[in-house]
């Protein structure tokens, strides 16, 4: 716990709100990116694309605050997948419809995996 506290949390509190506010937006707008398992890559990618230089406790910050938005994202989610359908006229994304694919006997698992993933596409892109 000692080094846990002095490696980590040590640093993030000696950061300023002006270093302390963009790494925790950063890390919040990557930690809700719609496809769960990949926010850790859209936050990196954003770490790049955003014109601040990010120390090392921002950094820490970013990535903690990536984690935490896990539970957001899921709950977010089916609102994403709705605003995806929403916004492609032609791609039908009811969340319920999905759940009752995944537990019905019949439905083809390939079938199911492109529907659900167009709709995740979907969601990303309205991202």
């Amino acid at each position: 716990m000692r080094c846990f506290s002095k490696y980590i949390i040590l640093p993030i509190q000696t950061l300023s709100p002006y270093d302390a506010g963009p790494s925790v937006a950063v890390g919040l707008y990557g930690g809700l990116f719609p496809v769960p398992g990949t926010t850790l890559f859209v936050t990196v990618i954003l770490l790049y694309i955003v014109p601040k230089t990010f120390s090392t406790p921002m950094k820490g910050l970013v990535f903690a605050v990536n984690a935490m938005a896990f539970p957001l994202e899921i709950i977010l989610l089916p609102y994403f997948i709705h605003a995806g359908s929403s916004f492609f006229d032609d791609l039908e994304c009811d969340t319920e419809s999905l759940i009752e694919k995944f537990y019905d006997e019949n439905t083809q698992l390939i079938s199911m995996i492109q529907e659900s993933s167009a709709c995740l596409g979907a969601g990303a892109l309205v991202w």
